[in-house]
């Protein structure tokens, strides 16, 4: 039961570039339930250029679902009136409709202060323009001219070790500050800008190193450029510390970038709390499951129009990653910046030339919002989506939020499908398929997808209603799509690999065997918890494994046996890889 003070209904909007999602939570028979959820096109562009329509549209379809007044007769949301008949009692807000943060580091040394910058700055919606070094072969005047010409929002300096040397770090400040102030066309404080001057504002000053330079820094700024303050990256060499900046980068990407969309302004006034970006808030719900279920290791990937998310949690922390380069939306063009038409065609379960894939995308980075009218168009958004994921989870370097490195990412308890491409598959099986070849789980592994689109929500919600997250995932928030078996180790694909025994709810004994190779599906119901006794060929084995046996819960797709080996190996031949697709394909009921 809620206490009589706290929140009742929770009006949870999550604005990204191509939707806008509205979810509503209330308790109903004394715990929360999501009770509605709309979507509706975001508006942020043109023709409408107004974030808050889109919105309004949204909170309108919720308002039908409930029979109930959300908005007055001005358009505005009835927020914090704690009356029964109309409004909520509190709004959260997320987002990722805004471009993002552009930077430039510079620092010190590459594998030290550098790295921890790259891997700061990969935690929300940003994008690196360009890295300075020490050791880049620049002088002062390289330094500056490189910082004056780059459009940037702004610039992290980072370096020197607390009680450390300084003279580095200041001359790397003041490259930094000449060139701010040449942008700026001017010298001395900046008045705040209109809305058609965002793109003009003279870049903002991030300093994370050496604390000895505190004071130096705001009497050498002296109000010339913005300028942020916060704790060293890197107080000693085996020391990170992360979390202080990743703070300041989301909220340099919202008085930066989100303020800046149209109507943004209107709709934050009406959350509760600041607005979070939507990376963020996904990462604080792994983070929130993985401690849910013991510290177990959760994996969450959400694939977006513009943006790729991957958060892990493991023991209570957090590792999370944004590309805010690659999407199957906005950019998916950038997404072949980084890998070939050949890489995206092969995950498809039919043969396609790599200039057809090549079209296909740029179409859809043109025509972001069009929904896959053909099976082909849904097999080439979730092929996109496959190689969003990988180069996500293989850009290197990753770090956790206390600063510690991320154990692999190969051994999740579960791993979670968001975002519409993937969560929203026409058929479950499609999803499970895709988090299987992208993310290429090992062990005993359970397989969700936010069909909903709950877990920004949540994430957000968290912050003020902790209870509303345990019991809206209780009462089946995310779908279960079931439970995947995957030996690591190698046999000889199709020779007997592995066989299962177990007594299948509905009929009795199951005896089922897998060669090396195969992937093999056994429909078990969802909910349903049962051993499965396992015996497993040479050269195989299984974490988790038990007395010969472990526990698997069923789903929408049931009990996937994955023998496919890791890392997955794809013919070369393109007539025989989509052959080989289409098989598994068919396996998992896609």
């Amino acid at each position: 039961m809620t206490d009589e003070l706290s929140p009742i209904s929770i009006l949870a909007v999550d604005c990204g570039s191509v939707h806008t999602h509205a979810v509503l939570l209330d308790v109903v028979d004394g715990v929360y339930r999501m009770v509605a959820r709309a979507t509706a096109p975001t508006t942020a562009e043109p023709p409408v250029l107004n974030l808050a329509e889109g919105v309004r549209r949204a909170i309108m379809q919720i308002q039908t679902i409930i029979a109930r007044p959300l908005l007055d007769e001005h358009g505005r949301l009835i927020v914090g009136s704690r009356h029964v008949t109309t409004g909520v009692d509190v709004c959260v807000l997320t987002a990722s409709v805004a471009e993002p943060l552009r930077l430039i580091l510079a620092g010190l040394m590459e594998e030290f202060d550098l790295a921890s910058a790259r891997r700061a700055a990969l935690t929300t919606y940003t994008r690196i323009e360009e890295v300075i070094g020490l050791n880049d072969g620049r002088d002062m005047g390289g330094r500056i001219e490189l910082l004056a010409n780059r459009r940037a929002d702004a610039v992290l300096v980072v370096g020197g070790t607390e009680g450390g040397a300084d003279g580095a770090v200041q001359r790397l400040v003041k490259a930094a500050l000449l060139a701010a102030q040449c942008r700026s066309g001017r010298i001395g404080p900046r008045a705040s800008p209109g809305l058609a001057e965002a793109s003009s504002l003279p870049p903002t000053l991030l300093y994370a190193g050496n604390s000895a330079l505190h004071a130096q820094l705001h009497d050498l700024v002296n109000g010339h450029v913005p300028l942020v303050v916060t704790d060293n990256i890197r107080p000693r060499l085996d020391v990170e510390r992360l979390q202080p900046l990743h703070s300041q980068l989301d909220a340099l990407y919202e008085a930066r970038q989100l303020a800046y969309v149209p109507g943004f302004d209107h709709i934050s006034a009406w959350s509760t709390q600041p607005a979070l970006p939507t990376a963020r808030a996904f990462g604080r719900i792994v983070q929130f499951l993985s401690a849910r279920q013991g510290g177990s290791r959760v994996l969450g990937v959400d694939v977006g129009s513009a943006a790729t998310a991957v958060a892990e949690g493991d023991g209570g922390r957090l590792d999370l990653r944004v590309r805010a380069d690659v999407g199957v939306g906005h950019r998916a063009a950038r997404l072949l910046e980084a890998v070939s038409p050949a890489d995206v065609a092969r995950w498809l379960p039919f043969p396609l030339d790599p200039a057809e894939v090549h079209n296909f995308v740029w179409n859809k980075a043109l025509y972001p919002a069009t929904v896959p009218q053909e099976a082909r168009e849904v097999a080439l958004e979730q092929a996109l989506a496959r190689e969003a994921i990988r180069i996500t989870l293989g850009d290197g370097g990753r770090g956790t939020e206390d600063g510690g490195q991320s154990s692999a990412v190969s051994r999740p308890s579960s791993v979670i499908a968001a975002g519409s491409t993937l969560a929203r598959a026409p058929r479950p099986g499609q999803t499970a398929l895709a988090l299987l070849d992208a993310v290429q789980p090992v062990g005993v592994v359970q397989l969700l997808a936010d069909v909903n689109g709950l877990m920004p929500a949540l994430g957000a919600v968290g912050l003020i209603q902790p209870i509303a997250v345990v019991q809206v995932l209780e009462k089946g928030g995310l779908l279960s799509l079931g439970t995947a078996i995957v030996p690591s180790g190698s046999g000889v694909p199709g020779e007997p690999g592995l066989r299962l025994r177990l007594k299948h709810p509905a009929g009795g004994p199951l005896e089922v065997e897998v060669p090396y190779g195969e992937l093999e599906v056994v429909p078990l119901p969802a909910g349903e918890e049962v051993p499965v006794a396992l015996e497993l060929a040479s050269g195989l084995r299984l974490e988790g494994l038990e007395h010969g046996q472990v526990m698997v819960t069923g789903g929408a797709v049931g009990l996937i046996v994955d023998l496919r080996g890791r890392p997955l190996h794809l013919p070369d031949d393109p007539e025989a890889c989509a052959a080989q697709a289409q098989a598994w394909l068919t396996r998992v009921g896609g």
